[in-house]
C-alpha cells in the first residue's frame, strides 16, 4: 500500500498516516501522536543530499521497533521533498 504524502510547507511533509517530517535547524524533526523527536543529520557533498542518523533516536532511549520506523517515515518524506538520503 502506497502512502499518501503530502509537502505542507517549504520544509514539511504530512502523511495521512497521521505523522509530520520537517527538515529544521535542530535536524530532521518527525512528530506523530507519540510526541516529537530531532534526528540527527549532516549534509553529504552531494547536491540535496542528507545523512540520516538514526543513532541519536537509540541515544534517546527509544525502541528498535520505533527507531526504525521513524528512520523509515522521515526518509520516505525527505525523498518526497527530492533529498537524497542514505542511513548512517
Amino acid at each position: 500500500m502506497d502512502e499518501k504524502l503530502e509537502k505542507t510547507g517549504t520544509l514539511t511533509v504530512s502523511s495521512a498516516s497521521g505523522y509530520v517530517v520537517e527538515l529544521a535547524n535542530r535536524g530532521v524533526v518527525y512528530r506523530d501522536e507519540s510526541g516529537e523527536v530531532a534526528i540527527g543529520h549532516s549534509w553529504l557533498g552531494k547536491p540535496s543530499g542528507i545523512s540520516l542518523h538514526p543513532s541519536t533516536l537509540r541515544a534517546k532511549g527509544l525502541d528498535e521497533a520505533r527507531v526504525e520506523l521513524i528512520a523509515a517515515r522521515a526518509m520516505r518524506a525527505l525523498q518526497y521533498l527530492g533529498y537524497y538520503v542514505e542511513l548512517f
